[in-house]
């Protein structure tokens, strides 16, 4: 009974380590070096850098920094090069009022592509970073662009998406505090600490008023029925890595464009925060093919 016993609290020691790997922190991940490069516009982006092999280069979504990939990071570092950026305006990255549109900071990327002198990479874009990788591969598909992953990015832009979009510019305007702590709040699905929503919290403050205005405002300008045909374009394995909810919008779209597709039961906008194993064996499936 007593070897029983301690079998059993060996397993539940390791068990809880192996839950704290998992756990996110919302810092540099060990091991991870932080670096800068200037742009063509000379504007000083920051991003995250570690490990070695093919490179998986991860853009965060609206107002969020490079440290919100920690766990991708971690686990992919150790069989890949993995960067991470802080788009212009945003986190350590320089504070612009010019460039923020997809198109610029699809440049960007590929400025820090050159930089790094990557000889094969994926790119993966979360939420407002999916459109902008739809530009990326209009503007600068090449055969070193292996593969791209949109992670949970906008479809459509109707009349309803405008108009969530108009509520939080006024909220950016009139309650900038509040206006980001609900929206951190609502990002995640299963529970998280409020310690680390305090953490998510203050990057996204990071992004002036006017940059986090500008970078939602775009959207009124662009017309979705060209993403639509970017897509029928694209010649390179893509796949959407969709939250839970969303079957119906993207079988919806499906009967215009071909879309392959993951949908992650359980997972809120921050797919790869709430389920990071099934996110991360995703993308390791993914990029093995």
């Amino acid at each position: 009974m007593k070897r029983i016993g301690t079998i059993t609290l060996l397993f539940i020691l390791l068990y809880s380590n192996y839950l704290a790997a998992q756990s996110p922190q919302f810092r540099i991940p060990d091991g991870c070096q932080e670096k800068y490069f200037l742009t063509s516009d000379s504007v000083r982006l920051r991003y995250l850098i570690a490990g070695k092999g093919e490179a998986l280069v991860f853009i965060p979504g609206w107002t969020m920094t490079a440290e919100i990939w920690e766990l991708q990071i971690e686990h992919f570092a150790k069989t890949n090069t993995v960067i991470a950026l802080d788009p212009r305006g945003q986190g350590k990255s320089g504070a612009v009022t010019e460039g923020l549109y997809f198109e610029r900071e699809a440049r960007d990327v590929k400025e820090l592509v050159d930089h790094l002198k990557l000889p094969s990479y994926y790119l993966f874009g979360w939420s407002w970073a999916g459109p902008m990788l739809y530009y990326y591969y209009k503007l600068f598909n090449s055969p070193a662009l292996k593969g791209i992953v949109p992670v949970d990015p906008p479809l459509r832009i109707t009349e309803a998406f405008l108009g969530r979009l108009e509520v939080r510019i006024k909220g950016l305007l009139h309650d900038r505090d509040r206006t980001f702590a609900e929206f951190v709040k609502g990002l995640f699905k299963p529970p998280i600490s409020e310690a680390y929503l305090q953490k998510v919290r203050e990057s996204c403050m990071l992004t002036n008023t006017t940059t986090a205005v500008t970078l939602l405002a775009i959207f009124f300008s662009y017309d979705d029925a060209e993403w639509i045909q970017i897509l029928k374009d694209i010649k390179k394995p893509i796949l959407f890595i969709v939250a839970d909810g969303k079957k119906d919008a993207y079988e919806e779209l499906s009967k215009e464009v071909k879309l392959n597709y993951v949908i992650v039961p359980g997972a809120g906008h921050t797919i790869f925060i709430d389920k990071p194993i099934e996110f991360n064996k995703i993308v390791k499936d993914f990029i093995s093919k």
